[in-house]
């Protein structure tokens, strides 16, 4: 007899698909309420006199690229497209169009050797939104990630392996709680439950709060979702692996395209987590998550 409600080990499962959307709809759901910094060619600041100066970096594989802060914006409609995208690229004070951006490690290379100076119009993300079981394994927190003249990518390390602050880390459980909807076979439709939890984590006690406020007044909200398969499987992927711009398409119209059952986020309930001393803070929001799945994923 087959498994029952699964209809290959090759799709990806519900929780899985769950992660990614709700990874996917917090990260652009704060870049579209203003959640980002634009920095503007040879824009001053506090603490710089030209925030649109990257540093040129040599990491511990080698690779030489010039570096920014983390995270850089690539959905051009975001926030009524109030953002700097796609980004400018200067060399020695002359646009330059053949450099390849890194969006997601905030770095430019292809880069002339010669250059002495590289500058980038572009806007970053006020909060970096990821997986549990990534931001919890081997990675740095780094902060100053506020500040536009700190580089938050080590110069002996890998930017992969950096978290910037504030971020939300992600945690979806395997599923919780299941009941039948309906009469069917042996793929029937089924009430999928689950205990999800977001953790915020912030230098500043503010931003947690805030951030986590944000989060549980989505309690009643049906997102929309897409199915990561299908967006793969069509190469429409918004990034590529390495970070650089594919189809550079936002939540909402990976939703519209490929659509997938939605998630329903019943109860959200926000707490404060325990003490993380060295001056970081963090709150926990806990979600009860719903959603109607056929069996095949």
């Amino acid at each position: 007899m087959p498994l029952k409600n699964v209809c290959s080990i090759k799709s990806a499962q519900t929780s899985e698909i769950i992660e990614k959307n709700l990874i996917s709809y917090l990260d652009y759901g704060f870049i579209n309420i203003g959640g980002y910094f634009n920095i503007d060619l040879n824009q001053s600041g506090d603490y710089s006199d030209n925030l649109s100066s990257l540093s040129k970096v040599k990491d511990n594989r080698g690779y030489t690229y010039w570096a920014g802060p983390k995270n850089w914006i690539y959905q051009s409609g975001a926030d009524s497209s109030g953002v700097n995208s796609p980004v400018e690229i200067y060399v020695n004070n002359s646009g330059y169009a053949l450099g390849t951006v890194n969006y997601r490690d905030g770095h430019v290379y292809n880069i002339p050797i010669s250059a002495t100076s590289v500058k980038a119009v572009f806007s970053y993300k006020w909060v970096e939104v990821d997986s549990a079981t990534s931001t919890g394994f081997g990675k740095i927190i780094r902060t100053g990630q506020n500040r536009a003249d700190l580089d938050p990518v080590a110069r002996s390390g890998n930017p992969e392996y950096v978290v910037t602050l504030p971020f939300v880390s992600i945690d979806i459980p395997p599923i919780t709680e299941q009941k039948p909807y309906g009469i069917g076979g042996d793929v029937s439709p089924m009430v999928y439950k689950y205990k999800a939890k977001a953790t915020i984590v912030s230098d500043n006690p503010n931003d947690v709060r805030r951030i986590a406020d944000i989060i549980v007044k989505q309690e009643g909200y049906n997102i929309e979702t897409f199915n990561p398969s299908e967006v793969v499987a069509s190469g429409d992927e918004p990034l590529y692996f390495n970070g650089t711009l594919k189809s550079g398409k936002d939540h909402g119209q990976l939703s519209a395209e490929y659509p997938w059952t939605p998630i329903f986020i019943r109860k959200a309930t926000g707490e404060n987590g325990p003490s993380m001393l060295n001056g970081l803070f963090q709150a926990v929001v806990n979600l009860d998550l719903e959603l109607l799945g056929c069996g095949c994923d």
